[in-house]
C-alpha cells in the first residue's frame, strides 16, 4: 500500500511512494536514485488507468514519465488498491493532483510557455497527430476506405475539443468525421498541449494570436 507524504517549502515538492522520497525542485527531479535536472526536460506525460475485473473496479494506477534533451528517461508510478470503504477521493487521487501541480509549478508550465512563443513567432508547434500554427490546427484522421491517415486543418473558429477516456480529442463543428483522439497517456506532451488551448481559446486569445496581436 502506498504512503505519502508532501511538503513545500521554497518550492520544493517532496512526496513519500512506497518509502521511496521524490523531490520536485526548481532545479532537478530525483526519484528511485535518479536524477533529471529541470532544465533538460523536454518532455512529460502523465495519467491514470482504471483497472476492473469482472466488471467491477479493481486497483487503479498513476503514472508519470519525464524525458530530456539527454534522453534519459524517468518513471514514477504508483497505484490505489482496491478497498470495501468506499471514498469519493482517495489519498493516491490526492497525491497524484499533487504531484501533477508540481511538475505544473517547474516543468509543464515552461514546456507551455515554450509552445506559446513558439506560435506567436509563427512557427508551428507538433504534438503526436496534431500540429498547431497560429491558423488553427491541423489533425490527422484515418479514412477506413482509403486505409489511410489524412491531414486535415481546423480554423480556430471551427474546432473543438473535449477530454474524455483518458484522451484530448479535437474535432470539426463542420465535419463530424473529422476528429481525432489522442491518448495522454502515450503522446508526450500532450497534458501541456491542453493548456496551450485552454489558453489559447480563453477570451479569443487563438483570434489574437492568428493576428499577430498575442
Amino acid at each position: 500500500m502506498e504512503t505519502q507524504t508532501n511538503s513545500e517549502s521554497n518550492n520544493v515538492f517532496k512526496f513519500k511512494i512506497r518509502r521511496k522520497e521524490l523531490i520536485i525542485d526548481n532545479k532537478s527531479v530525483s526519484f528511485n536514485n535518479k536524477t533529471l535536472l529541470c532544465k533538460n526536460i523536454d518532455k512529460i506525460k502523465y495519467g491514470s488507468t482504471q483497472v476492473y475485473v469482472n466488471g467491477f473496479k479493481a486497483n487503479k494506477i498513476f503514472n508519470f514519465f519525464l524525458h530530456d534533451k539527454n534522453g534519459k528517461k524517468m518513471t514514477i508510478s504508483f497505484q490505489q488498491m482496491r478497498t470495501k470503504r468506499k471514498v469519493e477521493t482517495s489519498k493516491e487521487d490526492v497525491l497524484y493532483m499533487d504531484i501533477i501541480q508540481a511538475f505544473w509549478k517547474h516543468i509543464t508550465s515552461k514546456i507551455v510557455n515554450n509552445m506559446l512563443d513558439e506560435l506567436k513567432k509563427g512557427k508551428e508547434v507538433q504534438v503526436g497527430k496534431f500540429r498547431l500554427n497560429k491558423h488553427g490546427i491541423t489533425i490527422k484522421v484515418w479514412r477506413f476506405f482509403k486505409f489511410k491517415n489524412e491531414e486535415v486543418h481546423i480554423p480556430w473558429a471551427k474546432s473543438l475539443k473535449e477530454v474524455s477516456l483518458g484522451g484530448l480529442v479535437i474535432s470539426s463543428k463542420d465535419n463530424k468525421k473529422n476528429k481525432c483522439r489522442q491518448q495522454f497517456l502515450n503522446v508526450w506532451n500532450l497534458n501541456a498541449l491542453h493548456s496551450v488551448l485552454d489558453f489559447l481559446w480563453a477570451d479569443g486569445k487563438c483570434y489574437l494570436l492568428e493576428k499577430g496581436q498575442l
